[in-house]
């Protein structure tokens, strides 16, 4: 059934990307937010209604959306009951307006996206100062939920950097929605995939080094690095070896 309120919006998005018997005990170290996994859980809608539809979950009053994006001692009540984070509907929200799809792309600051997402232009002063406490708090549960159910991927929060605010949201919404299409480029042309070496991997994307944006650039200069210093799981645990690993999974779910 598609998901009409918020709640169900919630339930379907954790459900699918945390909760599916092939992710239990796996990591997360990317989440996708070009729309794939809405569209997946509209299975009426193409992308574009797909993400209309999600949005829309979230009502038009600025008042109420910025409560979503509040830390409250509400969310660790209702997760207690219904056994799952209330408010990571808004945590994936925030992902979509730190990627950029054919809409937004050109929209440079991460406000100003997640104001033209929802058409409210009242949000573009929001300053989103709970969102990494939000953000560590569903790390929090996701890890104590494997822990204790076994059923549950780990959710890897990467070094928001110098971003403190929004880090966390730009670096788990990476490559942004140019640099995926490049990339899956790249990986098709190499024939390569996560079942390959680091090294393999990494050079497929090096080979077009010039087509990506300098966010792209630099997170694949972090992960060579890191492969170079032999510091395996950090690598494992990257963005960029997070979204090869969901490019894969996604080819492997196709085949």
């Amino acid at each position: 059934m598609t998901p009409a309120s918020l709640s169900q919006w919630n339930l379907a998005l954790v459900t699918a990307l945390f909760l599916r018997t092939d992710r239990a005990r796996t990591t997360l170290s990317r989440i996708d937010a070009t729309g794939r996994v809405l569209e997946e859980l509209c299975e009426s809608q193409d992308r574009a209604s797909a993400k209309r539809s999600f949005i829309k979950a979230f009502g038009s009053d600025p008042e109420v959306i910025k409560k979503h994006f509040t830390l409250s001692p509400s969310i660790a009540i209702l997760t207690k009951r219904d056994g799952i984070p209330p408010n990571f509907a808004a945590l994936y929200l925030s992902l979509l307006a730190a990627t950029a799809d054919d809409d937004t792309f050109q929209v440079g600051k991460f406000r100003m996206r997640f104001a033209a997402l929802l058409e409210i232009d009242e949000l573009e002063g929001f300053h989103f100062q709970d969102l990494p406490a939000l953000w560590k708090q569903f790390a929090s549960w996701s890890r104590s939920r494997a822990a204790l159910m076994g059923d549950c991927a780990v959710l890897i929060l990467p070094d928001p950097q110098h971003e403190t605010r929004i880090g966390h949201s730009k670096r788990l919404a990476f490559p942004s929605y140019r640099d995926e299409l490049c990339l899956r480029s790249a990986l098709a042309d190499f024939a390569v995939d996560s079942r390959d070496p680091f090294q393999a991997v990494s050079r497929a994307a090096y080979e077009r080094l010039g087509k990506f944006t300098q966010t792209f650039k630099d997170e694949l200069s972090g992960f060579r690095s890191l492969v170079h210093a032999e510091r395996l799981q950090e690598a494992y645990d990257s963005p960029f070896w997070g979204a090869v690993r969901d490019i894969t999974r996604e080819s492997e779910e196709k085949e």
